[in-house]
């Protein structure tokens, strides 16, 4: 799901974990009180190298848009 959302396909801008500023401000907003540059540092090591290389691959499968 995360390679799908990469790639837009989940609707909205293409979400990348890697992308955070790591500001803390998401986290001073959070209700539940999450530590969210940690969880999103978390996400990219677990879920980056193999998202990097899935991509190409499941671009290859889904069925060319126009």
């Amino acid at each position: 799901m995360y390679a799908f959302m990469l790639m837009g396909l989940g609707g909205g801008k293409a979400p990348d974990a890697s992308l955070s500023k790591e500001r803390g401000k998401c986290a001073t907003q959070c209700p539940q009180h999450i530590a969210i540059p940690t969880e999103l540092r978390s996400v990219k090591r677990a879920l980056g190298w193999q998202t990097k290389l899935m991509l190409p691959l499941i671009k290859r499968a889904l069925p060319k848009t126009t």
